[in-house]
């Protein structure tokens, strides 16, 4: 067993310096496909943990939700059809102030970005990871409700982004209708609302049309996460690639406040932005 490891071990050590060799001496024109291999290998690598914590964190602001008054009526995990796709909306309260779209999560640490911007940054302990603006995600939602009830007298649309940790929040350029909260401020900032807006029955049509509406079958479920993955990868490769993923035009390298960032050569018409 001894020798066994030995010669499995020089043959490693000598297959890793042929490795070496090999990409010193070669020159990599196209990096986008190995590297896409990368995060498709990490994503499914993080992926149980990372959906661990966000079932978590939905769970807790459906706990907190509920301790809202009477009047205001809590429907969660909706999957509503929108064309050819689908969104799910983690949470959403009808009330008699208005209607309030929460999209839920469970990041801890220092986040910064700008409500325009595509990434978000997460610093932790020293490190810093880049996730998809949730904001933007929500806001997306946001214009599925209202197509949905556009038929109807439709109250304001209230768009929040909470965190179920106590993540310290820096994000700039938040429109009137948009909040990016903790837990701790999401009871509050809901129930601050008090000009009427819905009446008894408006607020009942509104919930028959989204009870009526929300995607409960399986199979079609399981097809959401999938194509919403598949949607991130395709994202990820263009942006890799110097591909603006929004628009199709070209990445520029740009030295901003906070570090270097990609951006879209069609600005001010297209406003993606990257970190580096």
């Amino acid at each position: 067993m001894g020798i066994f490891l030995c010669v499995l071990g020089a043959m490693l050590i000598i297959g890793g310096i042929s490795i070496l060799i090999k990409s010193k001496n070669e020159k990599i024109s196209t990096p986008v496909e190995p590297c896409m291999n990368a995060i498709a290998v990490a994503s499914k690598s993080k992926q149980p943990s990372a959906e661990k914590r966000g079932i978590a964190g939905e769970t807790l602001i459906s706990q907190l939700l509920v301790k809202l008054p009477k009047e205001y009526h809590v429907m969660n995990d909706l999957l509503l059809s929108s064309g050819k796709n689908s969104v799910q909306i983690d949470h959403v309260v009808v009330s008699p102030f208005g209607i309030f779209c929460i999209e839920t999560k469970n990041w801890k640490g220092k986040i910064v970005g700008s409500a325009n911007s595509e990434q978000w940054t997460q610093y932790v302990q020293g490190r810093q990871s880049s996730y998809r603006n949730p904001l933007l995600q929500n806001n997306a939602h946001v214009e599925v409700l209202q197509k949905f009830l556009s038929s109807k007298k439709c109250a304001p649309i209230f768009s929040i982004v909470v965190f179920a940790t106590d993540a310290a929040l820096h994000i700039t350029n938040l429109a009137d209708k948009e909040l990016v909260i903790t837990k701790d401020e999401l009871l509050y900032e809901i129930t601050q609302k008090k000009d009427i807006l819905l009446n008894a029955e408006q607020m009942d049509k509104t919930i028959e049309i989204l009870t009526k509406a929300n995607i409960i079958d399986t199979e079609l479920r399981q097809k959401h996460v999938e194509g919403v993955k598949a949607k991130v990868e395709l994202s990820e490769a263009m942006s890799n690639a110097g591909i603006c993923p929004r628009c199709g035009s070209t990445l520029i390298l740009k030295a901003g406040a906070n570090g270097n960032f990609w951006s879209c050569s069609s600005y001010p018409d297209c406003k993606y932005t990257k970190n580096e």
